[in-house]
């Protein structure tokens, strides 16, 4: 049998951890406890949970070696996702995840925001899940209902005429 499946694979976890402690930033991740679908079919974290700090990898400008072991197939070099490596013990680690990113500077004091969209692992040396993720922009607050809704013919205050 290969090294991998017996307890060398919580030693590379271990190494992750300390990795990302050392050469890592530090973030906020909060997971999702309930979920809504908006009018327009997007989903909508309803509710988060309590912040959780950790540490782990960001890149922002990934090789595209890295990139192909993940299976990131794009045409366009240009085309290239935000990736954030989480340690393998990171809680209910699902879509949608909201990771804040403390700044820097001082004269920006808003976090940047992330979600996370897809979730793998390299199956050669898995240390770490690996998750590609994007920039969350809130403007307004999502429509969850149908009612008195601007953005499309359903009403619920006239019934059908027939």
């Amino acid at each position: 049998m290969g090294l991998l499946t017996q307890q060398d694979t919580t030693l590379y976890r271990g190494w992750y951890k300390e990795m990302a402690k050392l050469r890592g930033i530090p973030i906020i991740y909060r997971y999702v406890i309930e979920m809504d679908d908006t009018i327009h079919g997007e989903l909508h974290p309803h509710k988060l949970s309590d912040p959780i700090h950790l540490d782990v990898i960001f890149e922002e400008n990934p090789r595209v070696k890295t990139l192909r072991r993940i299976g990131w197939v794009s045409e366009s070099p240009d085309d290239k996702p935000y990736i954030m490596m989480f340690p393998f013990d990171t809680p209910n680690l699902t879509i949608e995840a909201r990771v804040e990113i403390p700044m820097i500077n001082v004269m920006h004091n808003r976090p940047r925001m992330f979600k996370v969209t897809s979730i793998n692992q390299i199956i050669e040396y898995p240390d770490c899940l690996i998750t590609t993720i994007v920039p969350v922009v809130d403007t307004e607050e999502p429509k969850v209902e149908y009612h008195k809704s601007n953005y499309n013919y359903v009403d619920d205050d006239h019934p059908v005429r027939q």
